[in-house]
């Protein structure tokens, strides 16, 4: 009877022959069969949730602010998200305002450019 032995870290195995490629058998056969049953390599293996209808709300700007603005969101950020979800995601909202100011590279990604 053969044997293989390999080390893991610290731990060796040991192993007949027989077992290793009974072991390698199995697993090639579920991987074969999960390449198989799924529909395709460029398809996500959970769906996208089909988007909601929106609806037109009208909350202020300050509203907005109070239910999820930076103060908020760093004094509960779960609280924040949560009431975001509810009642602003997938809705539509029109402000009206003026662009009051900037910070120089705020539009930027990365921090060098």
């Amino acid at each position: 009877m053969k044997i293989w032995q390999f080390r893991l870290g610290k731990c060796h195995v040991v192993i007949s022959r027989g077992y290793a490629m009974l072991v390698l058998a199995i697993f090639s056969i579920f991987s074969l069969y999960y390449v198989y049953m799924r529909p395709s390599i460029f398809t996500p293996v959970t769906p996208f949730e089909a988007p909601k209808e929106s609806k037109v709300i009208s909350t202020t700007w300050e509203e907005f602010l109070q239910d999820c603005g930076g103060e908020v969101v760093v004094e509960n950020n779960v609280h924040a998200r949560n009431l975001f979800n509810h009642k602003y995601e997938n809705n539509q909202v029109a402000w009206r305002g003026y662009f009051a100011e900037t910070k120089q590279g705020s539009g930027a990604q990365l921090p060098f450019i």
